[in-house]
């Protein structure tokens, strides 16, 4: 079950990007008509078969869960609910557009669409690792926290100081939000090259963002990597006990099986000592 369910989630999510493309995209979205017709009506047949494994997937998740109430606050079914959940949106909305109570929603509808791709988080369930990532980032939101502060800090400083440095540039003037952009970025060490300042101030500023951006990002991330370290490697620990218990119990059956039926063939094969013994006692 768990591999036809990953099986599916990638079938799914790699359809989902072919449908990006605009040779491949629905009249609907584009306006005029698909080039491959039959691709389109492939992809969706293999969507609708894949949307309506995970409702069935879902509804046995539901029917077998003991708790309800804890079913639908657990995050990875809330996962798969997202997942889901864009099928019907989709269904709803062109509906709504069919019987005019809704104009055109070209925005929504592509909106709804693109919510598809949580689907892929649907493979958190089947790799450890993935899992090991999520647990690792709940426990270590302190540290997080610290460097959500620090950034935000450090941001909203360089920020405030390049802009008061290039306010008065004749090549042209910052807005706050400009600078705020350079910041998030200098600092992250992303540097996308559409805002660079001119000025000495406003280069010697750039220059410490940078500086200061590498300083804090390092800060916490070996808290965070020795956390996941440690807790993937407890994890594979415990996946490895477990399995050893399994083969050891099933080799248990087996063994309790091959003594019961060799018991019985003792017991059965004429001649043999029990089986005279118990003729024997009979006879009399």
């Amino acid at each position: 079950m768990a591999f036809t369910s990953l099986g599916i989630v990638l079938i799914s999510t790699f359809t989902f990007v072919l449908g990006t493309f605009p040779e491949l995209q629905r009249e609907e979205e584009t306006g005029f008509p698909s080039d491959f017709p039959w691709a389109v009506f492939l992809m969706n047949i293999v969507d609708n078969i894949a949307i309506c494994f995970f409702i069935i997937e879902y509804l046995i998740r539901f029917i077998c869960a003991p708790r309800k109430l804890q079913f639908f606050i657990c995050p990875m079914n809330i996962v798969d609910l997202f997942a889901i959940l864009p099928f019907f949106l989709d269904l709803l909305i062109g509906g709504l557009q069919d019987f005019h109570i809704m104009g055109k929603a070209g925005k929504i509808v592509r909106l709804v669409r693109v919510m598809r791709i949580m689907r892929i988080f649907k493979l958190v369930r089947h790799f450890a690792g993935l899992q090991s990532l999520i647990y690792t980032l709940n426990q270590a939101y302190k540290e997080l926290g610290l460097l959500m502060l620090l950034v935000g800090v450090a941001v909203l400083t360089f920020s405030s100081l390049v802009y008061f440095a290039e306010k008065d540039n004749p090549l042209g003037a910052w807005s706050f939000l400009d600078s705020f952009w350079w910041g998030l970025m200098t600092l992250t060490t992303v540097g996308y090259g559409d805002l660079s300042p001119s000025t000495f101030p406003g280069k010697l500023i750039g220059g410490l963002c940078a500086l200061g951006g590498i300083f804090i990002l390092t800060l916490p991330i070996p808290i965070v990597v020795n956390s996941f370290a440690s807790y993937y490697k407890n994890r594979l620990w415990r996946n490895e006990v477990a399995y050893k218990k399994r083969q050891r119990a099933k080799k248990r059956r087996e063994m309790e099986t091959l003594m019961r039926d060799n018991l019985l063939n003792i017991l059965t094969v004429p001649g043999s000592p029990i089986n005279c013994t118990i003729a024997g006692e009979e006879g009399k």
